[in-house]
């Protein structure tokens, strides 16, 4: 996997497979309104909302976030997956590090 995250690939293979996506989720430090709104980067788009669901590659998620770490959640078919990244948000740019040290730039756009 060259420099992408395990959890738009694994919402990518859940879209060609046609799984339905669904939970809910809350952020705990506050940071709701930092992530909050639609991220892009090389790797395709990306957008949270303060809800603690989002959206990417058109498939739903859910997250939460604790001390500059984001847990992302998907359930499908009665079965949840979670990943847990290292995130930096500095000015429009959020850095997102995944467990084996690839990271992903993402630039705000709303």
């Amino acid at each position: 996997m060259n420099k992408k995250l395990r959890f738009l690939t694994m919402l990518v293979m859940i879209l060609v497979f046609g799984m339905t996506v669904f939970g809910c989720s809350t952020s705990k430090d506050g940071n709701d309104a930092k992530l909050a709104g639609l991220w892009e980067s090389e790797e395709g788009p990306i957008e949270f909302f303060r809800d603690g669901t989002g959206v990417a590659d058109g498939m739903a998620f859910t997250w939460t976030s604790e001390k500059n770490r984001l847990r992302c959640s998907v359930t499908a078919w009665g079965t949840t997956q979670t990943m847990v990244y290292d995130y930096k948000i500095s000015g429009s740019t959020l850095t997102v590090t995944d467990e084996d040290g690839d990271t992903v730039i993402y630039t705000k756009k709303k």
